[in-house]
């Protein structure tokens, strides 16, 4: 059976690697409509946080190659030499919460695994032609405040905007990125983070009630070609900023600990200074309410496995079309211990 999955996962990473050979080949993916590529002015104004860690596909790096691929596909204007950090978390403290505790040999197979990951990543990204890949490995368990953390303290200096995505989110919808830019230059006061729904755009109902900013209009409802979407719930899944802003969310967080997710200190926050639907504390959805999700959750803490050869080549062809896609999958339930961090 483990000589199974490894030959499956084998496969998979070779199926993956001939999209994106098809993928470097279409260029116009990463310049304007027009199909030419972005100013080298335009490289270095963003960047793209990927954060991955120990899941059970390791170490084979299909999903990580899967959702980067997506990236390509589904993101319109992106410059062809931008900067993308993918940083590799290590497994957590012996001396952290109960279920993430990882020790003995469970421990010392998970980190020899980790290790074989991060080359097989190495491997993968370092020679790539589109994009410039940073690849870091942490010796320690950084979280996802700490990996963004880190990210700021490696970013060019000329670097305004930054992506932060996780490692099992893949985009199945088209998303405009010189649209983005503009709209956060054009309205700095109005909206400060934009996130990607993983389901539709509908006003998030929680124990609290229902969301109290759903219903709120301001300047930037349908402006350069987008929709943004007001909301309360505040979330880790895949959004964008200023670094400015990372930089101010990380001053929030160092009161007590860094190496813990944004949205429960954002959210606290927007409770204790009455700031709920405060441009400075709120994001916004990308995209007009009850627009389908832009995300699909690959969810790295399941065994992730693509089934058939077809599956990425039909992905790439509808990608190219502009329509959403969603890859077939499996992902086989296994009772272990990961990082919370997915």
């Amino acid at each position: 059976m483990c000589i199974l999955v490894a030959l499956e996962l084998q496969y998979n990473v070779s199926t993956i690697r001939l999209v994106s050979q098809k993928l470097m080949q279409q260029q116009s993916i990463f310049g304007t409509s027009s199909g030419k590529l972005s100013s080298e002015s335009k490289e270095k104004e963003t960047a793209i946080l990927i954060t991955t860690n120990w899941i059970p596909s390791a170490p084979s790096p299909a999903l990580l190659i899967e959702v980067i691929n997506f990236i390509e596909l589904m993101f319109e204007g992106l410059p062809h030499n931008m900067p993308i950090y993918i940083l590799i978390d290590n497994l957590p403290r012996v001396t952290g919460r109960v279920r993430d505790r990882v020790s003995g040999q469970e421990r010392w197979d998970k980190e020899a695994t980790l290790e074989k990951y991060s080359t097989n990543i190495m491997k993968e990204f370092m020679y790539r032609t589109n994009f410039r890949y940073h690849i870091i490995s942490n010796h320690e368990n950084q979280h996802i405040g700490g990996n963004l953390n880190k990210t700021l303290h490696l970013l060019d200096p000329r670097t305004e905007f930054l992506y932060f995505f996780q490692h099992d989110f893949k985009f199945v919808t088209k998303v405009n990125h010189a649209a983005i830019i503009k709209t956060m230059r054009d309205f700095p006061g109005v909206v400060k983070n934009i996130r990607f729904n993983k389901m539709r755009n509908i006003p998030a109902r929680h124990k609290r009630g229902k969301d109290a900013c759903s219903n709120i209009t301001d300047e930037v409802q349908n402006v350069n070609g987008i929709h943004l979407t007001r909301t309360d719930k505040w979330s880790d899944n895949n959004h964008f900023a200023s670094v400015e802003h990372y930089k101010w969310i990380m001053e929030k967080m160092i009161v007590s600990s860094i190496r813990r997710p944004l949205e429960s200190v954002m959210m606290n926050h927007a409770r204790n200074v009455n700031w709920t639907c405060n441009a400075q504390v709120a994001q916004h959805l990308y995209g007009a309410p009850y627009e389908p999700a832009y995300l699909e959750h690959l969810d790295g803490r399941l065994q992730y496995m693509v089934v058939r050869n077809k599956t990425l080549n039909e992905a790439a062809v509808i990608g190219m079309t502009s329509n959403t896609t969603s890859t077939e999958a499996t992902r086989t339930a296994v009772n272990v211990t990961t990082n919370t961090g997915e």
